[in-house]
């Protein structure tokens, strides 16, 4: 195959520095940075990593190996995620150095799918057991073309032997003794994997302890062999409690993490009293007289700052109300237990001295926040290790005046110190985006350059800049945490860092991703907050835990691209991301440059023998695109040109629609290819043609399936299968509440279509009306629907040709259509130009004289059997 390497001639614009990957601190502290603890300690040498930033991708300066690849723009075959994401390893696996060609070491981790593209996360193992932080993150486009890689599977893992001499048990014992926690804010988690740096490979025991004293989510690493605890870090990870070696990748949460996945009480609307983002922005005033914290107390001014706002979706058991819903609920996790705030009236209203109103901001500034980017956006995030609502305790810390997210609970947690933290909503967005960032890349979040920490400040800046309270001439305009700090508890921080990346880093994490914050904030104030905060999530979901601001720029340059962005946004975001230090692919230089970006149709299986084909052109020149000639063919045979017109910004597609044509049954190629893009010659030659294989199944018919998902569309899947066993077809996992269709061309023959539910309740309708139904749009007929089922439900079908009589006879004009008949068709007929006309015949055909085609029309003969096959619908139900 030709691959894309990264040129080892090419100019490093940009030298990365020593880039240390490591993932970010496992409790991510919210605002305030945090002095190592004397638990931590590391005997373990080789773990930074040399890396040099390119135009297209950063790779590892030692093994020449790519650790990240930008702007891949490689096609795959249609499929699943999975089957695609595996094609393309499997042939990147020489350049990858992949130890298996046939990713036999690699285990589906997770698939997130959106209107941006698809991401399929994979995970190494090495004989059964993980390896720490290895994984391979490929992302798809819309159109099957994987665009962006992150890489950081390990080639050299080697153990001599996987002898313990320390059970998992014994280990979890040896940790507990090391740390001593006082206060344990979940039970503790282990694991058996392989440890594997620069200096080789070890199997390891991975203890996990989420404790509140000595505050931190401790990860104890103990050797399995020499049983020497080698490693102790404050640090996130990504999994929940399991008892073999392989949960790795993506298990359901267990009991011991998680509650009941479906609420049991009603749900209901409350009000309460929040300061929306905080008193000073609201009011837009500086800290200082009655608007300062003064310990907690309230007064007239600050009273006034409150907003009376709706409280979606709370838990009402039976008239005891509490602050639960879908997407925000409240526990007490930490010191000081504060309890849940339950009462017998949905009416919340507190003023801050009261303990109830740090309780209601939280709510609903994560309520809100979560629906804006799943339901708004449509992006699709939520957390992995539970399934309910974002998990907040409002009074916890200990009361230390800092806050927290923690990976291993998936819980966000607000200190109390001077100003509480859950009164500020920048805090409370700056907590909440380290969650977003960890669940958008399934456990894979990554503070290489501070990148966390700056998403955090950006998601919180992001909202309070939105309600559009201060103005870009007030200081506090690009300040973060307006409440909280800028005043004598703290410094605050700011989004009009421009130091620069990478000259600017300072090895500070949360310095350093101010750089990443202000950058992101200066392009949101061009193209808007929705446009901004949309590539925000998408980019940041095709990143993994060893990204750097670098690779998390192209990524978000990437899924604007994949959203179809204009070209106006499109150079505004290049153009703000390099003059901060990002180094990205360039953007078109030529002046006239046209090309295929995708070939529409034909495409797979059509169900008659006319086809018209459909190619997206791209104007990836300077120049608008007025004119260009295409030329096309199918099979190789006679070329034909269409010569388009028209008016196609730089940068921009549209289908353009090309003259029907007539095809025999069979396996067949288009090929298509630009030439003379206003009249002059093409700047570039490589991205001009493209090429798409498609089948032609005469007597075929379409079949589509309707699918609408419940509450729970992560629960469903389905597959298509034909009589031989070979599965035609498979879909889901899904997001909830979305409905989607699926056609196909099926040749005369029986098919089993199942539907599966993980959990065993069908999709109705207990949590949500879910429904599917399987259509012959040919005879425009209803195959089966339904919904009601328990772990899997099962449709036989069978497509019948339509019937035909014996011998035909035809005299007379034709009209475009299909004439069948099982034995022969005999005619005199007139095909007028414009028509298309197909004679079938299972025996002959015999065109007698007077038989004519006029210019502009289009025959087609086959001899094909025609029968009649018995239709069997059978449903089986799995409860």
């Amino acid at each position: 195959m030709n691959f894309k390497r990264l040129p080892s001639n090419k100019n490093w614009l940009q030298w990365s520095s020593f880039i240390l990957l490591l993932l970010c601190v496992s409790i991510v502290q919210a605002q305030k940075p945090v002095p190592t603890h004397e638990l931590e300690f590391s005997n373990v040498k080789g773990e930074k990593k040399v890396s040099i930033q390119q135009e297209d991708g950063r790779i590892d300066i030692n093994t020449q190996i790519p650790i990240s690849l930008y702007n891949l723009n490689y096609a795959v075959p249609n499929g699943t995620p999975e089957e695609m994401a595996s094609y393309f390893l499997q042939e990147y696996s020489s350049t990858l150095k992949l130890r298996h060609a046939d990713l036999s070491d690699l285990e589906l981790h997770a698939i997130r799918s959106t209107n941006a593209g698809t991401v399929v996360r994979y995970r190494q193992h090495y004989e059964g057991y993980p390896v720490n932080k290895a994984e391979l993150t490929v992302s798809i486009d819309p159109r099957n073309k994987v665009q962006f890689l992150m890489n950081s599977y390990e080639t050299d893992v080697r153990l001599n032997s996987l002898h313990m001499s320390i059970s998992e048990e014994e280990a979890i014992q040896k940790a507990m003794e090391y740390i001593n926690p006082t206060r344990l804010m979940m039970p503790e988690t282990s694991r058996t994997m392989v440890y594997h740096n620069a200096q080789g490979s070890r199997l390891a025991h991975e203890i996990t302890i989420l404790a509140g004293e000595p505050q931190g989510e401790w990860h104890v690493f103990i050797d399995a062999q020499t049983q020497e605890i080698f490693k102790v870090e404050n640090q996130l990870y990504y999994y929940c409690k399991h008892n073999d070696h392989q949960h790795d990748h993506n298990h359901p949460p267990s009991a011991s993490c998680t509650a009941s996945s479906k609420p049991a009480v009603t749900m209901a609307n409350g009000t309460g009293f929040i300061f929306d983002p905080d008193p000073l922005s609201s009011n837009m005033v500086a800290y200082g007289g009655n608007y300062v914290d003064n310990n907690d107390a309230t007064n007239t001014d600050l009273d006034n700052s409150r907003f009376s706002v709706t409280l979606l979706d709370i838990e009402d058991n039976n008239g005891t109300f509490t602050l639960r819903g879908p997407w925000a609920e409240i526990v007490d996790s930490d010191a000081p237990n504060t309890g849940l705030f339950s009462q017998n009236s949905s009416v919340f209203e507190f003023d801050r001295e009261e303990q109830g109103f740090e309780p209601v901001n939280c709510y609903y500034h994560i309520d809100y926040l979560m629906r804006y980017i799943n339901n708004t956006l449509g992006c699709n995030v939520v957390p992995y290790q539970y399934t309910t609502g974002v998990r907040f305790d409002p009074h916890g810390a200990n009361g230390a005046d800092n806050s927290f997210y923690s990976s291993g609970s998936g819980t966000v947690t607000f200190g109390e110190g001077c100003v509480d933290d859950a009164e500020d909503s920048d805090v409370i967005h700056h907590e909440l985006g380290h969650g977003l960032h960890d669940w958008v890349t399934a456990g894979g979040l990554s503070q290489t350059d501070g990148l966390s920490e700056g998403c955090g400040d950006y998601v919180a800046q992001s909202y309070n800049r939105g309600l559009g309270n201060w103005t870009s001439s007030d200081p506090a305009y690009n300040w973060v945490f307006n409440w909280d700090g800028h005043n004598e508890c703290w410094n605050g921080r700011v989004t009009s860092h421009n130091v620069g990346y990478p000259g600017g880093l300072s090895g500070q994490i949360h310095t350093d991703g101010q750089i990443w914050a202000s950058c992101l904030m200066d392009i949101w104030d061009v193209i808007g907050q929705q446009q901004m905060d949309k590539i925000f999530y998408e980019g940041l979901g095709m990143t993994n835990g060893s990204s750097s601001q670098n690779d998390a720029a192209n990524a978000v340059f990437q899924a604007a691209q994949n959203l179809n962005y204009t070209s106006a946004e499109i150079f505004a975001i290049h153009s703000g991301l390099t003059s901060c230090g990002y180094t990205l692919p360039d953007l078109p230089t030529g002046p006239d440059d046209a090309g295929i970006e995708l070939i529409v149709s034909p495409d797979g299986t059509n169900c008659n023998g006319t086809i018209t084909p459909v190619v997206r052109l791209k104007n990836y020149g300077n120049n608008d695109l007025t004119s260009v000639d295409i030329i096309y063919d199918i099979d190789g045979g006679s070329p034909m040109t269409f010569s388009w017109t028209g008016l196609l910004a730089s940068t921009a597609s549209t289908d353009i629609t090309l003259p029907s044509q007539s095809v025999a049954s069979g396996a067949h190629t288009f090929n298509a290819t630009v030439s003379n893009p206003n009249g002059n010659s093409d700047t570039n030659n490589l991205n001009d043609a493209k090429t798409n294989n498609f089948d032609i199944v005469v007597g075929g018919q379409g079949v589509t399936l309707t699918l609408l998902t419940d509450d729970y569309g992560n629960e469903t899947t389905w597959t298509l299968v034909d009589d031989n066993g070979t599965t035609i077809d498979s879909g889901g996992p899904y997001a909830d509440n979305i409905t989607v269709t699926v056609t196909w061309c099926l040749d005369v023959g029986c098919y089993d279509f199942t539907i599966f539910d993980s959990i065993g309740d069908g999709i109705c309708c207990g949590y949500g009306i879910g429904s599917y139904t399987l259509t012959n749009d040919t005879e425009g007929t209803t195959i089966f629907t339904g919904g009601e089922f328990g772990s899997e439900e099962l449709t036989n079908f069978c497509i019948v040709p339509s019937s035909c009589p014996t011998d035909l006879p035809l005299t007379g004009g034709m009209v475009s259509d299909t004439y069948s008949a099982s034995n022969s068709v005999t005619s005199d007929a007139i095909v007028p130009a414009g028509e298309v006309v197909i004679y079938q015949a299972g025996n002959f055909i015999d065109l007698n004289e007077g038989f004519e085609v006029e210019a502009n029309a289009e025959f087609l003969g086959e001899i094909v059997p025609c029968s009649t096959l018995d239709v069997e619908t059978e449903e089986e139900e799995n409860k």
